[in-house]
């Protein structure tokens, strides 16, 4: 119809097998969640039948359908975000990767938090729109809802990972991630109970809610308090107090950091006082591997003086019903003399040898503690904070709180009165342990 017009013409292509299979493999994670879903979902039906009947697959259908409103929030922004990580990984622009994917991070934890707290909130709701019918499947599906939800913890990470890697072209980690998640661990939940192996209620015993309450309530207060710069200040306030003397100052050190740890996290309190020890050994013109190791040290038998000091110390205070009071009654008396020892062998090694120029020690004396503090209301408040939550650990068993209720009731109250970024206190917590 219009002048020059051409028709189509059909001519033979060389097929590019290596671009074909290169995206087949990159989108190999899709494939493997969605057979790993139908195959899982007949073998919980399976057993669900098995255990508790018609119910049981009911309860799980409800499950499925409204979970999935959750999932979805999650798959959501795990491809939204992908593209950018996409383009500023072809673009070579780390900094801007290691950005996106710190605040995805953070939104993610902060979702998984809201997830879960909808979930248990809305299990009934959401239930008895489809079995409202009948009180005792009614009951079932609640329960079972509520433990399912849970996993809104978790998955979005997963989730997130799985997209994650598939935005840098490796779909071979992407696909293992979907694998794991969505076939492996599932499947073999369910033949450990179809086995019976261990009962259901076995396995959510083995899981210890008070020891990552702890972890999580301490991590998320330490990351808020933090950003006062009380242990920039703590640190500066030791070298001052030791007049500048080496070996003065490493004593002083490794006591901070053994009462540090006592409350924190070993790798957080390392990773607190260790910069401004540098910044000392700087200074002092001295070799900062004997103070180092020393706090290292110091942080590892510090840790074991208290409750919460040691992710094992909290799993041994739950099984054994120990409080807080009785760490210190049995366990600070031997850490005390154990880093008496220490303390004795660092001094023949090192401490006699330890000596600085008279211009190194007025450097270090010329440091004013209170330069290092960046929000003097934070400080204050990080200090009764402190205090009530060493006092909540104190007496957490005569007031009948698990100790995981004062490390999160610590949290929030300080994120709260501190009107610091949730955010940011999620993306500090360090997940991995």
């Amino acid at each position: 119809l219009r002048k020059y017009a051409s028709f189509p013409r059909l001519r033979p292509v060389r097929p590019q097998c290596r671009v074909i299979g290169k995206a087949c493999v990159n989108g190999s994670s899709e494939m493997v969640a969605n057979v790993a879903m139908s195959l899982v979902g007949m073998l919980y039906n399976l057993q669900l039948l098995a255990y508790v009947g018609e119910d049981g697959v009911a309860a799980y259908g409800v499950i499925m359908y409204t979970g999935m409103v959750f999932g979805a929030i999650f798959m959501g922004y795990a491809m939204g975000s992908s593209p950018l990580m996409s383009f500023q990984y072809g673009a070579r622009n780390h900094r801007e990767m290691r950005s996106l994917l710190l605040r995805s991070l953070g939104l993610i934890a902060a979702g998984s938090v809201a997830m879960f707290a909808a979930g248990q909130l809305l299990a009934e709701p959401l239930s008895r729109i489809f079995v409202g019918y009948d009180a005792a499947l009614l009951a079932l599906t609640v329960h079972a809802y509520r433990v399912y939800a849970l996993c809104f913890l978790l998955m979005g990470f997963s989730i997130y990972g799985s997209a994650f890697f598939t935005s840098l072209g490796n779909g071979l980690v992407s696909a293992l991630i979907s694998f794991l998640r969505t076939l492996v661990f599932e499947v073999g939940a369910v033949i450990l109970l179809a086995a019976h192996v261990v009962t259901f209620e076995q396995a959510v015993g083995h899981v210890d809610f008070n020891t990552l309450g702890v972890l999580l309530g301490m991590m998320m207060f330490v990351s808020v308090v933090k950003l006062s710069g009380v242990f920039e200040y703590l640190a500066v306030a030791c070298a001052r107090l030791a007049k500048g003397d080496p070996w003065r100052i490493m004593l002083l050190l490794v006591l901070l950091t053994a009462l540090l740890s006592a409350f924190l996290d070993n790798v957080t309190t390392v990773l607190l006082v260790g910069p401004m020890t540098l910044t000392l050994c700087r200074l002092l013109e001295v070799g900062p591997v004997p103070f180092f190791l020393a706090e290292i040290m110091a942080s590892n038998i510090g840790g074991t003086a208290t409750l919460i000091g040691d992710p094992p110390n909290i799993m041994i205070g739950s099984a054994a019903g120990l409080s807080f009071a009785d760490f210190l009654a049995y366990d600070a008396p031997a850490v005390a003399v154990i880093l008496a020892a220490v303390l004795g062998a660092f001094y023949l090694l090192y401490g006699r040898k330890m000596a600085v120029s008279p211009e190194a020690r007025a450097a270090v004396m010329a440091l004013e503690p209170a330069s290092y503090v960046k929000d003097r209301r934070l400080l204050a408040v990080s200090a009764v904070m402190t205090a009530l939550v060493v006092a909540g650990f104190m007496f957490h068993a005569a007031l009948g709180l698990e100790s995981c209720v004062i490390a999160l009731g610590a949290a929030g109250l300080i994120l709260l009165v501190s009107r610091q970024s949730i955010e940011h206190a999620l993306t500090e917590v360090e997940w991995t342990t």
